[in-house]
């Protein structure tokens, strides 16, 4: 079927409305990521293919928690999904965590606590640049999510993070964002809500009257099909850092930078939302960790190791390709990418003795996001990879091609401050000014700029609504996950993406639900 009652969608309201991307839009197309099309929407149909009350478009942690929800409270849900499978999401291939406080976890282990800590804490990171009422909703909620995964039989374990000054990033024991993605699967197939596999979402179909979002446009099969959403249609389809073109355009710090991303994420949602209206927010910012090792160059693709840990929590230290210091240790990983891209070459090196990297590789964490212990110790012993070891400073900083005298020098000098308990450089933190590096062998891990998500997307409210450039609701619209923006601010503190994406999916399908049904 093809538009048969197309409508002209051009009317002033229209015009006016997509005026604030037009810049947006218009850099994209010069940028041959988005394919020429005048339309800005999907006419409306003559006759709808399927019907439901909520549709849902992607099929990941925000989306499946959004379906579960507006389930429970009584809409009939359709996800609509591009991927095969539920796998193939940034939520189903992150590492696990999920950042919360005030959550039974805590209570049960003795963990002390607060939401307002939290918030006070999220914003700090994020130098201020978070929404603030975005980031008081999700701290004030993220506890019920937590709590949700543990009451139906979740293992937790606690664990620091840079940022936090309290132990709130609650692990799974497999440290994988599967675990949380069958649970909810679990949940959908008692609910019988349908998912539609290899469905892509092309444009939404919009009354170019009022402006309501009506329904989506799918492909299957290669045929266009029309799917109608009776309240409301809620986007969580990711955001873009699986598509090295969309972080040159908008991570303007890391152009040229690897990704683990899903290869899914490819931005679809939020440019389909951009075409009828919508405004963004905090494109430039993304959850971009400084410890990435390259698996294919030719794609930008790699693999996140978490050398930082051996930095912030078991006392070694942090250099660049000169062997000199450049930054805090317990400087979050993005906080640390921000500052690598100025070093040379903009590859840094955790560096330290066998007793803080037997303490690194022995912790419950596996080193390697989306690989085992197993695969991380056997790296250990080939060293083909990031982790290198040599008997003296001399021997390493020839095998990970620094300035061997700079490293020493480095090293010299922090043990010194090791002894006066005092860091007058970096002003590390005294606790982990623990130990000296002073007795072989030692050990370096390397790290690179890499992208795992993006944190800037569509501009929402409070109550998940997508907004237009005069922060309007476009009627009938939300979001949630990864394609909304301005949660994070400037720099990402692990777990919180995850779990917003899940606590945020949780709530919109509550709110949506209460859209009077269109006609």
């Amino acid at each position: 079927m093809e538009n048969q009652e197309k409508k002209n969608c051009l009317t002033r309201r229209n015009f006016v409305k997509s005026a604030g991307s037009l810049a947006l839009l218009s850099g994209l197309a010069s940028a041959g990521i988005l394919a020429a099309s005048k339309e800005a929407n999907a006419a409306i149909p003559r006759k709808w293919n399927r019907t439901a009350d909520i549709i849902i478009v992607g099929a990941g942690g925000a989306g499946l928690a959004a379906a579960i929800s507006s389930a429970e409270a009584g809409a009939k849900v359709l996800v609509v999904e591009k991927a095969p499978s539920v796998l193939f999401s940034t939520s189903a291939i992150c590492g696990g965590g999920v950042s919360a406080a005030e959550t039974k976890i805590q209570k049960d282990l003795g963990q002390q606590d607060s939401k307002e800590l939290f918030y006070k804490e999220m914003l700090k990171a994020g130098d201020y640049k978070n929404d603030p009422e975005l980031v008081r909703l999700y701290v004030d909620n993220a506890a019920d999510t937590v709590n949700w995964f543990y009451a139906r039989g979740m293992k937790f374990f606690l664990r620091g993070y840079p940022g936090f000054s309290v132990n709130r990033q609650h692990s799974n024991m497999d440290a994988i964002g599967r675990e949380y993605i069958d649970i909810m699967v679990s949940e959908i197939d008692k609910l019988k809500v349908p998912i539609v596999f290899e469905s892509p979402v092309t444009r939404l179909v919009t009354n170019c009257d009022t402006g309501e979002v009506l329904g989506v446009e799918v492909v299957q099969k290669g045929k266009k099909v029309y799917f109608k959403a009776k309240k409301a249609v809620i986007l969580t389809s990711g955001g873009y850092a699986g598509i090295k073109e969309m972080i040159d355009r908008f991570l303007i710090p890391f152009k040229g930078a690897i990704t683990c991303a899903s290869p899914t994420t490819t931005g679809d949602g939020f440019l389909m939302a951009t075409k009828i209206g919508a405004t963004t927010t905090a494109l430039g910012y993304g959850a971009v960790y400084a410890y990435g090792l390259v698996t294919d160059a030719t794609k930008r693709r790699g693999v996140v190791n978490r050398a930082y840990e051996m930095a912030a929590t078991f006392g070694a230290i942090t250099v660049n390709k000169e062997g000199k210091r450049f930054v805090r240790e317990e400087t979050t990983p993005t906080g640390v990418a921000l500052k690598l891209v100025n070093e040379p070459d903009s590859t840094l090196f955790v560096i330290g003795d066998k007793q803080m990297f037997d303490g690194w590789l022995q912790s419950k964490m596996p080193g390697v996001i989306g690989w085992t212990h197993k695969m991380v110790q056997k790296e250990a012993q080939e060293q083909k990879y990031f982790i290198f070891s040599a008997d003296t400073l001399d021997e390493l900083a020839k095998k990970i091609g620094i300035n061997g005298e700079n490293l020493k020098k480095t090293i010299e000098k922090y043990n010194g401050y090791v002894a006066a308990g005092s860091d007058p450089e970096f002003d590390r933190a005294k606790a982990n000014l623990r130990k000296k590096i002073e007795t072989g062998p030692f050990y370096a891990m390397s790290g690179q700029p890499i992208a795992l998500a993006t944190t800037g997307g569509l501009k929402i409210n409070t109550e998940l609504r997508v907004l237009d450039p005069y922060l309007t609701p476009i009627p009938r619209l939300y979001a949630a996950g990864e394609i909304i923006g301005g949660i994070h601010g400037q720099q990402y503190l692990g777990g919180c993406g995850f779990c917003s994406a899940m606590t945020f999916g949780r709530l919109v399908g509550r709110i949506a639900v209460k859209e009077k049904n269109q006609g």
